[in-house]
C-alpha cells in the first residue's frame, strides 16, 4: 500500500506539469522515468536470442533551455527496493546486459530524449531458482530542471522465459494429497495456482480446494455466469467481478490475513472481504468435477503473501522460502505423481483421465 501511495503520487504529479492552464508557464519542471507501464518499473521477458528495449528519460513539460542527464546501473537502489517490497532480486550480472550510453539530451522545445538501447541475453544459464533485474537511476542533470526523486530510478524486472510440462486434468479428474501433518488454526495463509480452462460454458468447475476448513475454489455458479471464479470458504462465499477468457492463462491467489480474504488475478488484487475465521487443513487438491483445465504452479503457503511477493513470483519461486508449506510445479511429464518441491515432501497423485503436455510456455504469449 505504501507503494501504490507512491506510484499514485507520482502520476498525479505527471498530470499537474502536464496541465495546459496559465500556471504551467510558472510550474516547476522535472527529469524522470517513465516505462511502457506509465510507471518507473517495468517487466521484461527474456526468451530465446534476450531482448533489446530502449531507455528515455522524460520531462513533464517541454524545456526551455537544453538538458543534459547522466544515469547509471544502481545496486544500491535494487536493494532499496527490495527491502520496500519484500522482493529478493538480485542484480542481473554484467556479462547479461549492455547499456551503451549513459547520457541523455533532452533539447530545449522536447520533453523526451532520444532512446538509448539496453540489450538483454538469454538468462537460461544462470540458476532458475534466482530473480534478476536492474535499476538506473538518474545521477546528474545539467540545466534548470532536477530529477524527479520519486521517480529517478527506473527498476526492470525480468521475467524469465521457461518451457515446461504441465499436468491436463479431463472430466471428473482431480490430483490431491493429504498432508503429513494437519495446520491448526491458522488465521493466515496463502493458496496459488496458474491455469487454463479449455471452456468456460459450464458451471462448477473446480480449482484448488482444502479441507476440513472448506476452501472450495471454481468457476462458475447458478449466481454467477460459468467465466466468474468463486470462493466458498469457511461458511461463507465471494466472487470477484472479473469475467475471465477460455483458453488463456491465469495466476490465481487466494489470501487470508485474519480479518479478510483477497483475491489476486495475475498479481492484481481483484476482491477483498471481510472473513474472520480460524482454519485447520489436512489436505489440498485441484480439479474433480467438470471441464478440461492445465495447471501448474501449485503452492500452500502458511503466511501472508504480499503483492509484490504475488506478483513478482507467479511462474517460480525458489522451494525454500520460508513460510512456503507445500509446493508442486506439475511439470513432473510423465507419470501420475506430481512432487511436492517444498521441505514436506506431499506429493500429489492423479486419477485417470490425466496427462502431461509438453513444452508449454511461461509467461504465455
Amino acid at each position: 500500500m505504501k507503494n501504490l501511495i507512491k506510484y499514485t503520487g507520482i502520476i498525479l504529479l505527471f498530470i499537474i506539469y502536464a496541465c495546459t492552464n496559465d500556471e504551467m508557464t510558472t510550474s516547476p519542471n522535472a527529469i524522470y522515468f517513465e516505462g511502457a507501464s506509465g510507471t518507473n518499473i517495468t517487466n521484461i521477458s527474456i526468451d530465446k536470442g534476450g531482448v533489446i528495449m530502449p531507455i528515455t528519460v522524460r520531462a513533464a513539460k517541454p524545456m526551455d533551455t537544453k538538458a543534459s542527464i547522466t544515469v547509471q546501473i544502481d545496486s544500491k537502489a535494487l536493494d532499496q527496493y527490495n527491502k520496500e517490497n519484500g522482493t529478493s532480486y538480485q542484480m542481473l550480472p554484467t556479462s547479461y546486459y549492455t547499456f551503451n550510453n549513459n547520457s541523455f539530451t533532452i533539447e530545449k522545445g522536447k520533453y523526451i530524449s532520444d532512446p538509448s538501447q539496453l540489450s538483454v541475453k538469454d538468462i537460461v544459464n544462470l540458476p532458475e531458482i534466482n530473480k534478476y533485474a536492474l535499476a538506473i537511476t538518474i545521477t546528474a542533470t545539467e540545466g534548470n530542471s532536477p530529477a524527479l526523486d520519486a521517480a529517478k530510478t527506473y527498476y526492470i524486472l525480468i521475467d524469465r522465459v521457461l518451457y515446461t510440462s504441465v499436468a491436463e486434468l479431463g472430466f471428473n479428474n482431480s490430483i490431491d494429497t493429504k498432508y503429513k501433518k494437519t495446520y491448526k488454526g491458522l488465521r493466515a495463509w496463502t493458496m496459488e495456482w496458474r491455469a487454463k480452462a479449455e471452456d468456460l460454458k459450464g458451471n462448477n468447475q473446480t480449482l484448488i480446494y482444502s479441507y476440513p476448513t472448506e476452501v472450495y475454489t471454481r468457476f462458475g455458479d447458478v449466481v454467477i455466469q460459468p467465466n466468474q471464479l468463486q470462493v466458498k470458504i469457511a461458511g461463507s462465499q465471494f466472487s470477484p467481478q472479473q469475467s475471465l477468457t477460455a483458453n488463456r492463462w491465469y495466476h490465481f491467489a487466494l489470501v487470508y490475513n485474519g480479518s479478510s480474504v483477497i483475491w489476486y488475478i495475475d498479481g492484481v488484487p481483484t476482491m477483498t472481504n471481510a472473513l474472520s475465521a480460524s482454519f485447520d487443513f489436512e489436505s489440498i487438491g485441484f480439479g474433480g468435477s467438470y471441464g478440461t483445465k492445465q495447471v501448474n504452479e501449485i503452492r500452500f503457503w502458511n503466511v501472508v503473501r504480499s503483492p509484490a511477493e504475488i506478483r513478482n513470483n507467479m511462474y517460480t519461486v525458489d522451494p525454500a522460502t520460508p513460510g512456503l508449506e507445500g509446493y508442486w510445479k506439475c511439470n513432473d511429464g510423465k507419470g501420475t505423481t506430481i512432487k511436492d518441491y517444498s521441505k514436506n515432501g506431499n506429493d500429489m497423485i492423479a486419477g485417470n483421465n490425466f496427462k502431461w503436455i509438453p513444452d508449454v510456455r511461461m509467461p504465455a504469449e
